[in-house]
């Protein structure tokens, strides 16, 4: 009787594992890995802090041209870690101007949450 039970829970387990995708490491910033999807996809961004809130930061990115530049919104949650080298920050010691590579996840309302923040030198 308890076999019933457990190995429909183990087929259960063993699909929702094999779902899952795993975060690339060998793709380009701002490249969303083919065949991912899901809530857990993160993507990374390269560029620098243009204006900076409590709430978001502004973001040029790096391809940018002069006079031709991308912008986008990155919003900061409680999560949201930034870190100069392998030393934890505070996200009130970032600053315009420096270069930044931030990981995010889509949000259900299309924006964008930084996950990790990544202080380049």
């Amino acid at each position: 009787m308890k076999y019933r039970l457990i190995i429909p829970a183990l087929v259960f387990t063993l699909v929702l594992s094999a779902q899952r995708t795993p975060r690339q490491n060998s793709r380009s910033p701002g490249q969303i890995p083919s065949g991912a999807t899901g809530p857990d996809l993160l993507v990374d961004f390269r560029g620098t802090i243009s204006a900076l809130t409590s709430k978001k930061l502004v973001l040029t990115l790096e391809e940018s041209k002069k006079g031709e530049e991308n912008t986008m919104d990155i919003f900061f949650s409680r999560k949201t870690v930034a870190l100069d080298g392998e030393k934890k920050m505070k996200l009130t010691d970032l600053k315009t101007g420096e270069p930044v590579e931030i990981e995010t996840k889509r949000q259900i309302d299309g924006s964008l949450e930084a996950v990790t923040i990544h202080v380049a030198h």
